[in-house]
């Protein structure tokens, strides 16, 4: 196992993950981002514009989501990717700097 740093726009929080997701964080993200942008993805949402009134689709997702996708994607129950800590006044602990990160 090893540790990854994942956010959106938020508290920084460590996850622990298996080793292969470590090493392809960014491809794996990639492919989450991908993934989501089915026109009957859940994430869609539409949204109405406030001045226009018109409606537009966007995209509503986080961090825990793409932990949510990872777990179903493939991986066994011992494999299970788990949140560790997080992070204190948003700001990235120095000792977590050196672990792979991907801010949704």
């Amino acid at each position: 196992m090893a540790y990854i740093v994942l956010s959106a726009d938020n508290q920084p929080t460590l996850y622990q993950v298996p080793e292969e997701v470590a090493l392809h964080l960014n491809k794996l993200a990639r492919q989450f981002l991908n993934a989501i942008q089915n026109p009957k993805s859940p994430f869609l949402k539409n949204m109405t514009d406030s001045v226009t009134g018109q409606k537009h689709p966007i995209l509503c997702y986080n961090e825990e989501d793409f932990v949510a996708w990872l777990n179903r994607k493939k991986q066994t129950r011992d494999e299970k990717i788990i949140a560790v800590a997080h992070a204190e006044n948003y700001a990235l602990p120095d000792e977590w700097r050196n672990y792979p990160h991907f801010n949704f």
